[in-house]
C-alpha cells in the first residue's frame, strides 16, 4: 500500500466493515461476501483470529478440561503419572488444536474475493468511518453499515497489587502458566474462576478458590450451585465464602493473598493467583464518542433489541453490547 520509509495513507469504501474477529462479526463477513458485497474486517491481534470462542475461550478451557478429567481417571486406576507432565502434554494439544482453528477461520474469508482482512488497530474518525494503524500504512475505510464486534476479555479488580504479569494471571495467560503451579489462589467464584480451578486440581495443583458472595455460582440454583461444589470438592478444591480480598503481594517464589474472610483476617501463599472476577468490554481506542456511540455507566454498547447501536448504520454484535456472552447469541 504504499513505498518505504514514508507513512501512507490509503482510502478504501466498503459496504460492510466489521470490527472484531468474533463468531457474529465474521460470520456476517462471510454471508455478506457470498451475497457479492464489499466487506472489509479488521482485528488488531493477529492471535484472536477467529474470535475469543477458539482462541482463548470455550474450545482451549474444554480442551484443557478433558484432559485433566483423563488425567484424573488415569491416577484413579494407578497409572504411573507425572503431573507436570500431563499438563504440559495438555497445553500442547491446546495450542495445536486452536492453531490449525485460526488457519481455518482465516482462510475461510480470505478466500472470498470481496472480503479484505486487516490487522490493526481500528479508531472511529466519523460516522461509519475508521482509520486503522498498526504500521508504516494507515487505511481509512467508509462503510454503509459497521458491525463493532470486538468482544469482551477478563476484568482486572480494583485490589491493592492486582496486576496481571509475573505469578498473577487471568483466564487467558494462566492457560500458559510455566511451570504448572504448585498452589494456586482463584479470586471468584463465578464459571470461568470454578472451571479452571477444576482444572488445576486435577493436574495435582492445591486450589483455593476465595469468593466473596455467601456462595458461588450465585446465578444459578441452589442445588445446582452445591452439585457443583461438592464435585470440585471431590476434585480437592477447596471454596471460602464471604471472602473479600483486599491485597495481592507478588515475592520471589510465591504471592501472599490477604482477605477479610467472615470478618476475620486471612492470609493465603501461592506460586500463581488467578483473577477471576468477571469481564469488561474491548472498546480501548475505538474512539466510539466520535461517531455518537453511546455505552452505559460499565461501557458497554447500548443497543435495541436489533442490536442497533445509537450511531444510524452502526451495530453491535456479541460480548461488547453487555448481553449473555456466549457464542451462540452472538
Amino acid at each position: 500500500m504504499g513505498g518505504r520509509g514514508r507513512h501512507v495513507e490509503v482510502s478504501q469504501p466498503v459496504d460492510l466493515l466489521v470490527l472484531g474477529w468474533g463468531k457474529g462479526g465474521k460470520t456476517l463477513a462471510a454471508h455478506a461476501a457470498r451475497e457479492g458485497r464489499k466487506v472489509a474486517l479488521v482485528e488488531r491481534s493477529a492471535d484472536m483470529v477467529g474470535g475469543a470462542c477458539i482462541n482463548v475461550a470455550c474450545i482451549p478451557t474444554k480442551i484443557l478440561v478433558h484432559e485433566s478429567l483423563q488425567r484424573s481417571r488415569d491416577e484413579q486406576r494407578g497409572l504411573d503419572d507425572d503431573a507436570e507432565a500431563a499438563f504440559e502434554a495438555a497445553v500442547t494439544r491446546r495450542d495445536t488444536l486452536t492453531s490449525a482453528m485460526r488457519h481455518k477461520n482465516f482462510d475461510l474469508l480470505d478466500g472470498l474475493d470481496s472480503v479484505l482482512l486487516v490487522q490493526g488497530q481500528a479508531t472511529f474518525t466519523g460516522e461509519r468511518e475508521v482509520l486503522v494503524t498498526g504500521g508504516e500504512e494507515t487505511l481509512r475505510l467508509t462503510a454503509e453499515t459497521v458491525v463493532i464486534n470486538t468482544g469482551s476479555r477478563a476484568a482486572v479488580p480494583s485490589i491493592e497489587g492486582a496486576t496481571i504479569g509475573g505469578r498473577i494471571h487471568d483466564s487467558t495467560t494462566v492457560q500458559h502458566v510455566e511451570p504448572r503451579p504448585a498452589r494456586l489462589v482463584v479470586v471468584g467464584g463465578g464459571y470461568v474462576g470454578l472451571e479452571l480451578a477444576g482444572v488445576f486440581a486435577r493436574f495435582g495443583t492445591d486450589v483455593v478458590v476465595l469468593d466473596r458472595g455467601d456462595r458461588p455460582l450465585a446465578r444459578e440454583d441452589e442445588d445446582v450451585a452445591e452439585a457443583v461444589v461438592d464435585a470440585l470438592a471431590q476434585d480437592g478444591v477447596r471454596i471460602v465464602s464471604r471472602a473479600d480480598v483486599t491485597s495481592l503481594e507478588e515475592s520471589a517464589d510465591a504471592v501472599h493473598v490477604t482477605a477479610e474472610v467472615a470478618g476475620e483476617v486471612a492470609t493465603y501463599d501461592a506460586e500463581a493467583v488467578l483473577l477471576a472476577v468477571g469481564r469488561v468490554p474491548v472498546t480501548d481506542g475505538l474512539g466510539l464518542e466520535v461517531a455518537g456511540i453511546a455505552t452505559d455507566g460499565a461501557g458497554w454498547v447500548v443497543v435495541d433489541e436489533r442490536l442497533r447501536t445509537s450511531a444510524p448504520g452502526v451495530l453491535a454484535v456479541g460480548d461488547v453490547n453487555g448481553g449473555p456472552q456466549f457464542t451462540y447469541v452472538s
